[in-house]
């Protein structure tokens, strides 16, 4: 297991995939990068041409259920940014909720990637929508992609298409939620349909050679 030196931390991390266009996915804030919804997310992707990156905030090497202050996290997120980059042609930084709101702070504070994906980005806390987490959206330095649940209980669709859609391409899953699980459908069949669409939204912008397989145009 590789593990990226960070403060008096080793931050451990898992591979899928040996290609040249990377993923760097961030778990929840709650969970960790051996979550089912983190690794089911990775092997999908990874099935469709990806390599994909996971690994652990602070918090959790430290046994702690819930971050503190994002600063932290955000560091460690950029320590392992810098270190899986040289291993990419193209590196694209991803993430589950708060990782994936990390994500686009990051680029926010120009730390570079080709492209950005959130995975039930965390407008607001629950049953907070005035609390809005946006003030850095309209400073991200790469195109970003938002997967979005219909039923997600920290991101309303209104706010959503005010917010989210005019700094990056949003595709809705419909009944799905904050954790972008689907009632009456297979994580497998939901994680495959996220990983089409984000495939084919990369395939896009024009990055990487993917090549031809399952695709799914984005709604």
């Amino acid at each position: 297991m590789e593990k990226v030196p960070f403060d008096d931390l080793s931050l451990p991390l898992d591979s899928y995939g040996e290609g040249s266009v990377g993923v760097l996915l961030a778990h929840g804030a709650g969970t960790h990068r051996g979550h089912d919804g983190v690794v089911g997310i990775a092997r999908a992707l990874q099935e469709r041409g990806l390599s994909v990156v996971t690994f652990d905030y602070p918090h959790v090497v430290q046994g702690r259920k819930v971050p503190g202050s994002p600063k932290k996290s955000l560091a460690a997120h950029q320590a392992v940014v810098e270190f899986v980059r040289p291993r990419f042609d193209q590196l694209i930084m991803a993430g589950r909720s708060f990782g994936g709101r990390l994500s686009t702070m990051l680029s926010a504070d120009g730390v570079p990637a080709d492209a950005l994906v959130a995975l039930g980005y965390p407008l607001h806390p629950p049953g907070k929508p005035d609390k809005l987490r946006i003030d850095h959206l309209p400073d991200m330095t790469a195109p970003a992609l938002f997967h979005q649940g219909t039923n997600d209980a920290l991101a309303r669709a209104e706010l959503v298409k005010e917010h989210l859609e005019p700094v990056g391409k949003v595709a809705w899953l419909d009944g799905g939620s904050h954790s972008m699980r689907v009632k009456g459908r297979s994580d497998a069949e939901t994680f495959g349909l996220l990983a089409d669409r984000t495939r084919s939204w990369l395939q896009d912008l024009g990055i990487g050679r993917l090549g031809s397989g399952p695709s799914d145009t984005i709604k």
